[in-house]
């Protein structure tokens, strides 16, 4: 569709590199045969959140990219790039990826099955393959539909943070989703937080504990 209609695709890989599974999902550019994919990622997801370093293979955009890139922010600080260039080229970041992987694989396996665990019954929980960001759906309330809303503002006043579904569509689309960070190292006291986020589920939706 993108080639028949000559429209550039930006396509952002920066999971890319923290696929834990089997086989890394191909890029949408490894089908292009018409220069229209501008493939880009970056450390901030698997290095380092605020090195701010990323790439683009821009292809035959490279000089416009090159452009806009100078006349927005000029440069990037070479310390950095060059520090990265030399983990790269000493074999260091493919052993912290898999040290990364091996390591969010199982936080994200923990936090799903506490979910599963402490939440309402007939709650979805998806499994991919890699990153650390995990997506819940509640099941329908008695009373009718369900919100994520008011259980964001119960958990916040509670210093639980995630992220309600309706933040990532329109119309009210995911509402009765959530999404949770399975970035940090398993703890006691994560697993009380989604215990007692489960718990206000439950009353958000007046439904029994999971399984």
């Amino acid at each position: 569709m993108l080639r028949e209609r000559d429209i550039p695709l930006i396509e952002d890989d920066i999971f890319g590199d923290v696929c834990f599974g089997e086989v890394r999902p191909r890029p949408v550019r490894a089908f292009d045969t018409a220069g229209n994919v501008l493939l880009r990622g970056g450390f901030s997801k698997s290095l380092c959140p605020g090195l701010r370093l990323g790439w683009i293979a821009a292809g035959r955009f490279t000089e416009r990219v090159k452009a806009l890139k100078y006349t927005t922010s000029m440069a990037t600080a070479e310390l950095q790039q060059a520090a990265v260039a030399e983990m790269l080229a000493s074999g260091g970041y493919a052993l912290h990826l898999r040290r990364l992987k091996a390591a969010l694989q199982g936080q994200q396996q923990m936090l799903r099955d506490a979910i599963l665990r402490y939440f309402p019954s007939g709650t979805e929980v998806n499994s991919p393959a890699g990153g650390f960001v995990l997506w819940a759906r509640l099941p329908e309330a008695r009373s009718g539909s369900v919100s994520t809303r008011p259980l964001f503002e119960r958990a916040r006043a509670e210093g639980i943070g995630f992220a309600p579904g309706h933040l990532f569509g329109q119309a009210g689309a995911y509402d009765d989703c959530l999404r949770l960070n399975a970035g940090y190292r398993w703890t006691n006291e994560l697993e009380a937080a989604v215990e007692r986020l489960g718990a206000l589920a439950r009353i958000s939706t007046d439904v029994s504990v999971g399984c």
